[in-house]
């Protein structure tokens, strides 16, 4: 009978461990309203935007060279990365948005991550994988990335950012 109630004991205890150290998912993160390439351009000008979550739809991408080279990313930190109206730093720079970039780790408790950007070493604009807010591991395509607007006295970026496809 003692034999008994140990292994129940035990078989209790791994089962209470391994719920209580799952990650869990998350709430969706509420989408800011779409902001056009038009409301994009003016917001030097209309400082009404300023501090309000926004969305803009582009391509998160680096460039070879300057502010947006792919050798100044900090792993596990949020980088500035340069959204375009296109892919591989086509077509117009949107905005600047604060992007975690994390490396391939996986989160046994609390909340499980998204929003995030997954890359390896020698990592370019097609080698990208991008954690939706939706749990979504995707390649780098067209997103709609969703954050709060942050005026740094010379441009603007989104902070707080949720990545939705």
């Amino acid at each position: 009978m003692m034999q008994l109630s140990y292994k129940f004991s035990l078989i209790t205890v791994f089962v209470a461990v391994v719920f209580i150290g799952c990650a869990t998912i998350g709430d969706p993160t509420p989408h800011g309203t779409l902001i056009s390439l038009e409301q994009i351009k003016s917001l030097k000008s209309d400082q009404s935007w300023n501090g309000k979550r926004v969305s803009i739809e582009g391509y998160a991408s680096f460039c070879k060279k300057g502010f947006a080279a792919p050798s100044r990313i900090t792993m596990g930190k949020k980088n500035l990365v340069i959204i375009y109206s296109a892919p591989d730093c086509d077509g117009e720079a949107l905005m600047q948005a604060n992007l975690l970039f994390a490396g391939n780790r996986t989160k046994l408790s609390g909340e499980k991550e998204r929003n995030f950007i997954s890359v390896d070493d020698n990592f370019d604009n097609k080698t990208m994988k991008f954690t939706t807010d939706d749990y979504q591991e995707l390649a780098n395509s067209k997103f709609k990335f969703s954050g709060k607007l942050i005026w740094d006295d010379e441009n603007y970026y989104l902070e707080d950012v949720s990545i939705h496809q």
